[in-house]
């Protein structure tokens, strides 16, 4: 008898730990998928960042105004997109952007030469 309720109390440990477990599984699948765009080639003069929605404003019925942050600045860059309605602010996202004057290849260089092109993943 006691072999059983052992047996059983396993059980419930192990359902209870495998059902939060879903959660951490696709943030993790989610991170891996940023990682390999972030990772992936890209054509000549663009490239592709991880971004932080800060702030988004509805435009029109089919776009908003999303203002994005590159991390651990204060450079920010507002665009203007259309879809995505499942956007919110604190998202990390994926973008493409296309560098303008190659002659600034420092990553964290003004804004002023990149072009945002689109939103690969969130």
């Amino acid at each position: 008898m006691a072999k059983k309720l052992l047996y059983l109390l396993v059980i419930i440990l192990i359902a209870t730990g495998l059902s939060g477990c879903s959660d951490d599984k696709e943030a993790a699948q989610k991170e891996a998928k940023m990682q390999q765009l972030l990772n992936q080639k890209t054509e000549k003069n663009a490239r592709i960042e991880r971004w932080k929605v800060v702030e988004i404003t509805p435009s029109s019925s089919s776009t908003r105004i999303v203002k994005i942050a590159y991390p651990n600045t204060d450079m920010t860059k507002t665009v203007e997109i259309e879809g995505h309605d499942d956007l919110e602010v604190g998202m990390d996202v994926i973008i493409e952007i296309k560098v303008t004057d190659l002659s600034m290849n420092k990553l964290v260089d003004s804004l002023k030469n990149r072009e945002f092109i689109k939103i690969l993943y969130y």
